[in-house]
């Protein structure tokens, strides 16, 4: 399997944006721990509409790393007037996450 990264952390997927390997902790852990902490909703529990485009060099809710104009914004309109924004691999493992939490 190939490491590659999202902003400074490493997972195993390989998605359009490769910046190398690193040795910071897994990108589905890091968000799986939001989620358990309550810093992140669960997807299905709050998800209202989503859309992706062009980055637009803000923070990625998953990672806590910047979305730039080279990756794929995802962003998810949840309850309360709350947007959450996610590079696509860190939008695919929060969507993923409720079978996992």
């Amino acid at each position: 399997m190939v490491s590659t990264t999202c902003g400074g952390l490493t997972f195993g997927s390989a998605p359009s944006y490769k910046r190398g390997v690193s040795t910071a902790p897994d990108v589905s852990e890091v968000i799986l721990a939001k989620i358990r902490a309550g810093a992140l909703p669960r997807p299905i529990d709050q998800s209202v509409k989503s859309y992706a485009g062009k980055g637009t060099n803000k923070t990625c809710d998953g990672c806590d790393q910047t979305v730039t104009a080279d990756d794929i914004d995802y962003e998810v309109y949840v309850a309360r007037n709350r947007t959450l924004r996610f590079h696509g691999a860190c939008f695919t493992i929060w969507q993923a996450a409720n079978a996992s939490t």
